[in-house]
């Protein structure tokens, strides 16, 4: 995969949606994923997705097909990841035994634990 940080969307888009100590760990989350496999990343975000709420996962959506729209900073190639990546999050898989979350936990958990690596995940995997 690609170094993120090569990328210069990535990187502003990091920049604003994580704070600093976020930002360093993405980094070096990056850097342990950046050689592995499309297949090896959406097997991790497979498995990671069925720790967090269905409303988690739908956030996640909902930010992809945002960050699809913003003509002139993806590019095909990237328009097809995060369609990919989607589709990976939609699907129900053996790894779907999410856990009974209460909606008034979700922001709490959309920036922290499983939700952070789990869009980390979605992020490499496009980029």
């Amino acid at each position: 995969m690609k170094n993120v940080n090569s990328n210069a969307f990535a990187y502003f888009l990091n920049q604003k949606i994580l704070s600093p100590e976020q930002t360093v760990e993405f980094e070096k989350f990056n850097k342990k994923y950046e050689n592995t496999s499309k297949r090896q990343i959406a097997r991790e975000i497979l498995k990671t997705k069925g720790t967090v709420s269905q409303a988690v996962i739908q956030q996640h959506v909902h930010n992809l097909e945002l960050m699809a729209k913003m003509q002139g900073f993806v590019d095909e190639e990237k328009v097809s990841n995060i369609e990919y990546a989607k589709n990976l999050l939609l699907q129900e898989t053996p790894y779907s035994n999410r856990r009974n979350i209460q909606p008034s936990s979700i922001e709490a958990q959309y920036v922290s634990g499983a939700s952070l690596l789990l869009w980390f995940l979605i992020l490499v995997l496009i980029w």
